[in-house]
């Protein structure tokens, strides 16, 4: 493959993500396909800890989900693994982020109207620290 010729590599990551879940973010199977033939690995994680499939499935691209399931390994918490099953899955779990999302931009706002409201300050993180072990991220940039 070109790609490969011209000294690429498929699986670097820059800002969290692989090229493989760039792909998969935007849809384009016609990409994800080259990238799995040049090498692409369809199991590495990003710093959501989502394979692409996983990602695909919450842009609602399921040309690529259909293109990355048969490549991906069976991800645990997903019960029924299947194209339909982790769509479903993923779509609960997407709508449940959004709104964790939501609540903290809204507690966040409140946090910049008092800045140096110390209570309301620490009550924002505490938030953040539950919506990140509820979610099960592991993103521990603010540390």
């Amino acid at each position: 493959m070109l790609l490969e010729q011209a000294g690429g590599k498929v699986n670097i990551t820059a800002g969290g993500a692989t090229p493989l879940h760039v792909a998969a973010d935007i849809g384009n199977s016609e990409l994800i396909t080259c990238l799995l033939k040049s090498g692409a690995d369809p199991n590495v994680i990003d710093e959501e800890d989502w394979k692409p499939v996983q990602v695909a499935t919450l842009r609602g691209n399921r040309g690529a989900v259909e293109v990355l399931f048969p490549v991906s390994s069976h991800v645990e918490t997903i019960p029924k693994w299947s194209v339909d099953g982790i769509i479903q899955y993923m779509q609960s779990e997407g709508s449940k982020n959004q709104k964790f999302e939501e609540a903290a931009n809204a507690f966040y706002e409140g946090v910049k109207l008092d800045p140096e409201n110390k209570e309301l300050v620490h009550a924002f993180r505490e938030a953040i620290d539950a919506g990140r072990a509820f979610h099960g991220t592991k993103n521990d940039k603010e540390k």
